[in-house]
């Protein structure tokens, strides 16, 4: 079951690859997906946000991360009444076809894995914390979501 602090709530996360949702990923893209639920209350109060994708190499332990402040470009956290025009409920985010990126494919670099087969952890992270303008004291809220096993071949 994933935890949260309530307000923000990771309620699904899944890969999919070439359109489907495999248990086992072979060969070609990689979509790190995730649903996320968002209280109305937190929109409207400049607070900053970020996910984190991590995917964890099993055999290895490496952790590989994806800030989606880095993914978009931004370099930090982002405005959460940015990204949230419509205000809370329900959204879905697909980070999709750069599994590389990932570090779930050949090796080299930084990437997770030493030859892109095997055993791979995706786990998601949202904090929304201090607002630009800080915001007041025990406002702060974070999502984790479950460990998803999935493997590469």
């Amino acid at each position: 079951m994933p935890q949260s602090t309530g307000l923000v709530q990771i309620t699904n996360t899944w890969v999919e690859s070439g359109g489907d949702v495999p248990l086992q990923v072979v060969g070609g893209g990689l979509a790190l997906c995730m649903s996320m639920t968002l209280d109305q209350s937190l929109v409207g109060n400049d607070y900053s946000f970020d996910i984190n994708w991590q995917v964890v190499e099993v055999a290895t332990g490496h952790i590989n991360n994806n800030w989606a402040g880095q993914i978009f470009n931004n370099g930090n956290s982002i405005n959460l009444d940015q990204w949230f025009l419509e205000g809370g409920g329900d959204y879905t985010w697909v980070i999709d076809n750069n599994s590389n990126a990932y570090g779930v494919l050949a090796g080299g670099e930084n990437h997770a894995e030493t030859s892109g087969a095997g055993m791979y952890i995706l786990r998601v992270y949202i904090f929304i914390d201090a607002g630009y303008n800080g915001p007041p004291p025990g406002t702060a809220q974070w999502a984790v979501s479950d460990d998803l096993y999935f493997w590469r071949d």
